[in-house]
This record gives structure tokens, sequence and C-alpha cells, in this order.
């Protein structure tokens, strides 16, 4: 992993290291949803989903 190769990531604890890899993890989260974010249509897209059918629209996400 190219942290591993970073000295100031190996001169933090262990423990750290995970911590900041989650909380990595879920800002990358949270920016792939803004990406993905159809405001016309308010609902969130897959990528990899043409015909929609996967798409959840912001009102189901709420009682999510």
């Amino acid at each position: 992993m190219w942290l591993s190769q970073m000295t100031a990531f190996r001169a933090v604890s262990h423990d750290d290291q995970i911590q900041l890899l989650k909380g990595g993890s879920i800002e990358l989260l949270i920016l792939r949803s803004v990406l993905t974010f159809d405001k016309d249509k308010q609902q969130f897209l897959d990528p990899l989903d043409p015909e929609e059918t996967a798409a959840v629209k912001v009102d189901h996400a709420s009682s999510l």
C-alpha cells in the first residue's frame, strides 16, 4: 500500500493508522455520493446502471 511508504504515516501508532484509514474512507464515500447525485431528479445514481434501476431517491435515503 502506498501509505506504508509515507514516513509521516509510519510515524503514528498502528491504531491511529487504522483510524486515519477509516476516517478517510468515509470522506471518500461522501465525495463519491456528491458525484453520483442527480440534482434535477433528486436521486443518487449508480454509474454502472444506465437504466437507473438502482437509483435511490433522497426521500427514500433519509429513511435508511
